[in-house]
């Protein structure tokens, strides 16, 4: 991926370190090894003579000179300086962040200690590598913070997160490949949008958000691809739809599944020929538009029930990406909540503030039904709470939902019926593992009820995309005509931290489907 961006430079990193000295397999990993790593990589790498290995000692004043002298876009920073467990590079980071809140610091080292890259996060680092670097994953982590305001910076570490971000990244390269975005409201789709907007073969041209939901069909059309003066009651002059703004750039359509029907057969026009036709004009015009859509609805069923283009549908996911929600990303929540924190305070013009004991297992035991959007008021609430003044360890626990459980409530209720389907199924606990006292007794309900789910939600598959429904598996389980994702995730996540070790491998085994999303969640 790296070599395809050769040619554009997306920004400035300074690396912060003394010699890169990491033994590897026998070989010293240093200096002269990571500059040739790092070849075709689209960054400018800088490094500080204050910081190289003809120096025995180092200062948190150098390194602030060094970023001063720099003016990096990214600061690649090591904890361990000469040799030594000596956290040097957390004191850097505690005054960077301090100093420059507005600049994203990568943390690296040798070091496997998770205690230390809690710590990194706790101080405000941005994000976590492993030395020697891998240049595809260094790649990766650097492009989601280059050249942006912090609030479009795209912080996570979760898996389904990363894949999601690396699908768009590919996508933006050539710049012709529609994208649809798909996820729950507030996980992030704009976010992502404008990721490829920043960062693929149309960095330096317009992106144009077009928000469909709160047009009214009618207008759809004229907004979309314009309209000559006297085509409709009201036109008293020409107007310049958002498609001829976008020209050369991203049209981005959120709420892709809102729009018109009527509205549908002109915008396949676009992707098709690229030809727009304003209303009120015979001829058309050309434009060059990426599309980029994005949608918390079911298109599948839509494009069944007739309320959405087949073909249409078909166009526009060229490049399908799904965003998780917040509750099978919980391991990012600490970097999250950091990071939110950090753009309320820059928006404040307000010191970022350290997140007290506690906070973050609390955080984390939370349902988010709103998703990163929610996260985000939360941090909102922690400096409205605390006014002028610092935000105290009370105000950030006070600021937490008071409408949402803490990951104690109750299991939905389960019909007899459903129940009854449960013993229908060909895998028998018992066969695989005995449940002889009551510890035991409970692993095995626990799996009954996973096996349930499992069975439900392959009840619910969608039949053009093969795709299941976890919020029709949840109307289902709970008797109700509608319910969300969300209560069949929690549900999931409740049997799933009642699991013994040797349980969750079995699970793993037999109900992929519904544990892949929580596998590398915290025990």
């Amino acid at each position: 991926m790296a070599s395809e961006s050769k040619s554009v430079l997306h920004g400035k990193v300074l690396v912060l370190d003394d010699k890169y000295a990491v033994v590897q397999e026998g070989k010293e990993f240093g200096r002269a090894e990571f500059e040739e790593n790092v070849t075709g990589l689209p960054f400018r790498f800088e490094f500080s003579d204050a910081f190289d290995d003809r120096k025995s000692a180092y200062t948190v004043a150098e390194a602030l000179g060094a970023v001063k002298a720099h003016n990096p876009d990214v600061v690649l920073l090591d904890i361990m300086f000469g040799g030594k467990d000596d956290r040097l590079g957390l004191d850097i980071l505690r005054e960077l962040t301090a100093q420059f809140p507005a600049l994203p610091v990568v943390m690296m080292t040798s070091l496997g200690r998770d205690d230390i890259w809690m710590e990194c996060v706790r101080l405000g680092a941005v994000d976590y590598l492993h030395k020697p670097l891998n240049p595809r994953l260094l790649w990766q982590t650097l492009d989601r913070y280059m050249g942006a305001d912090p609030k479009y910076w795209l912080v996570g570490q979760s898996p389904a997160f990363l894949e999601a971000v690396y699908s768009a990244a590919g996508a933006s390269e050539g710049g012709r490949t529609e994208v649809m975005i798909m996820g729950g409201t507030g996980t992030g789709k704009e976010l992502l949008a404008r990721y490829i907007g920043r960062h693929g073969a149309r960095a330096r041209q317009p992106f144009i958000p077009i928000h469909i939901a709160p047009m009214p069909a009618d207008q759809q059309q004229a907004e979309l691809f314009g309209a000559k003066k006297g085509s409709y009651t009201g036109a008293n002059q020409d107007r310049k739809g958002y498609f001829e703004a976008a020209d050369k750039g991203i049209a981005f359509l959120d709420e892709i599944g809102d729009i018109d029907l009527r509205t549908q057969v002109n915008l396949l026009r676009v992707v098709e020929s690229g030809e727009i036709a304003p209303l009120g004009e015979v001829k058309a015009r050309k434009v060059d538009v990426q599309i980029v859509s994005a949608t918390n609805a079911n298109l599948a069923r839509k494009v069944k029930d007739g309320e959405f283009r087949h073909d249409l549908w078909e166009r526009l996911r060229g490049m399908p990406v799904s965003l998780p929600p917040l509750a099978q990303r919980r391991e990012d929540i600490p970097l999250l909540v950091r990071h939110l924190l950090r753009v309320e305070a820059l928006s404040r013009k307000r010191p970022i503030p350290l997140l007290p004991t506690g906070v973050e297992e609390k955080l984390a035991a939370l349902p988010w039904h709103g998703n990163v959007r929610q996260l985000a008021k939360y941090a909102t609430r922690v400096f409205d709470l605390a006014g002028d003044d610092k935000p105290s360890e009370d105000e950030f626990f006070a600021a937490m939902p008071v409408d949402e459980p803490m990951g104690n409530e109750s299991q939905p209720i389960l019909s007899p019926t459903l129940y009854r389907k449960a013993q229908d199924r060909p895998f028998d606990t018992a066969q695989d593992r005995p449940f002889g006292n009551a510890q035991d007794r409970l692993q095995g309900l626990r799996l009954e009820e996973l096996a349930l789910l499992y069975d439900i939600l392959a009840q619910t598959r969608d039949p053009l995309t093969g795709a299941p429904s976890r919020a029709k598996a949840a109307a289902l389980l709970k008797g109700k005509p509608k319910c969300n994702t969300n209560e069949f995730d929690r549900w999931v996540m409740n049997i799933w931290n009642e699991l013994s070790s040797e349980s969750r491998k079995l699970a793993a085994e037999r109900f992929p489907e519904i544990v892949s999303s929580i596998k590398s969640q915290p025990n």
